[in-house]
């Protein structure tokens, strides 16, 4: 095979790959997973996302936000997902001002 049909080729592999993780589904891209956390994050609430760490069998959000009903309503929203069964808040606590609430999502990926 000459050099140019062998990169295009391999460029099509990147492609297609992008933005994925070994041990995920064919059907599921990060991308895919993130696209589905903001729409489901209202813009109108006051959160604020510092990490988020996606391995194949987690998504885990580490944020601060408003109030401790904010993260809920944050919970709640992740719930219904088609790339997530159980979510849970593993930790939400007031920072050292007291006036912003730190938070920890874990959200459990379907196989």
């Amino acid at each position: 095979m000459d050099p140019v049909q062998q990169m295009k080729v391999k460029i099509t592999e990147l492609k297609s790959s992008a933005f994925s993780l070994p041990g995920m589904r064919g059907d599921q891209r990060v991308i895919d997973l993130l696209r589905d956390i903001s729409l489901k994050i209202p813009r109108s609430l006051d959160v604020t996302v510092s990490t988020m760490v996606v391995d194949p069998e987690t998504v885990k959000i580490k944020g601060e936000t408003d109030t401790f009903n904010t993260v809920d309503i944050v919970k709640r929203r992740l719930e219904p997902s088609e790339y997530f069964g159980e979510v849970t808040i593993s930790s939400a606590n007031l920072d050292r001002s007291g006036k912003r609430v730190q938070f920890e999502i874990k959200l459990q990926r379907k196989k």
